[in-house]
């Protein structure tokens, strides 16, 4: 971790605070499909309207393929290509209903109730292309899913649109949502239990539902979340503070709770990160010597995930 601190001179003469540099203690290989499954990927949303044929090139700078391809290094083609449209998806939906321009509360909410009823349904009965292409992930998902796990998937999604509509509220000049009630909500403002889920899933070989809710690999989770969530607020906090929007990340609760400076609220949170290092590796080791081969490989695969989110969030154009 490079954590200098202190400020440069923006643009105008204006003080912009140093942001530690966060790279991924873990090795983080990257799938030779990836480019492919990227192409796939963008290319699925433009024909379901997603996006339009001016914003592929935007699109692609976000390299939701080297995402993909990083998570899951091992998979085959068509596999690593429906994850990438999950990815593709997400940040989308994220984009068009949370960050950039995002509807009325009201609507806000009418969206994802009727995005959580596709996907458990599979059925879109509205045109919109967020839920075209929501029942057609459905559609492709279930037929790698177990049962058991498609459900916890639309429970993972419903849960993290709880999460957005909060931090829709949290957002508003009146809120001011101290750190213990931050920590506790940013799992769902990420989609961390959707994205853990859809790990599983297309990893194949799942461990058996009651060792995946095993309080070791419950652990586990949550750590990996917070090293992924916590990386990211650090990373895309110069983009988020120059947006002209209110900023909502651990950085700002920090600065805001201990009434502290930017620059000393990005240290900090830069030092929680790499504590967090450290109980990341402690929780692994409390899954793996359980001694039971699946969650070994479930550990296995989440620090793919926790390797390939660490590391794109240096590559992508996305907070840039």
């Amino acid at each position: 971790m490079n954590s200098a601190v202190g400020t440069a001179m923006g643009g105008a003469g204006v003080a912009v605070p140093v942001v530690p540099v966060l790279r991924s203690p873990f090795p983080s290989r990257v799938n030779p499909y990836s480019g492919q499954a990227e192409q796939q990927a963008l290319r699925w949303a433009r024909r379901l309207g997603l996006v339009r044929s001016h914003d592929l090139a935007a699109l692609a700078g976000q390299r939701f393929g080297h995402l993909a391809g990083r998570c899951h290094p091992e998979l085959a083609p068509a596999p690593l290509s429906d994850v990438c449209r999950w990815y593709v998806w997400f940040a989308l939906l994220d984009d068009r209903y949370c960050d950039r321009g995002a509807p009325a509360e009201d609507q806000l909410a009418r969206r994802l109730a009727l995005l959580s009823r596709v996907l458990a349904d599979g059925v879109a009965d509205e045109p919109d292309p967020l839920a075209v292409a929501a029942a057609d992930l459905s559609r492709r998902t279930r037929r790698r899913a177990t049962a058991e796990q498609y459900r916890r998937l639309v429970l993972g999604f419903q849960a993290t649109f709880f999460g957005l509509l909060w931090e829709r509220a949290a957002r508003e000049p009146s809120a001011t949502p101290g750190t213990v009630e931050y920590l506790g909500m940013r799992p769902y403002t990420g989609a961390l239990p959707a994205f853990v889920t859809l790990t599983e899933i297309f990893s194949g070989r799942p461990p058996l539902p009651q060792d995946v809710a095993r309080p070791e690999a419950q652990a586990l989770v949550t750590r990996v979340g917070n090293l992924i969530m916590w990386q990211n607020d650090i990373c895309s906090y110069p983009w988020e503070a120059a947006s002209g929007r209110p900023v909502l990340s651990l950085p700002t609760v920090l600065e805001q709770g201990g009434a502290v400076s930017s620059a000393l609220a990005l240290e900090r949170a830069a030092q929680m990160w790499s504590a967090e290092v450290d109980r990341y590796r402690q929780a692994r080791a409390d899954v793996l010597g359980l001694g039971v081969p699946a969650l070994r490989r479930y550990a296995d695969r989440l620090e793919d995930l926790l390797a390939g989110f660490l590391t794109w969030h240096y590559e992508t154009a996305r907070y840039r």
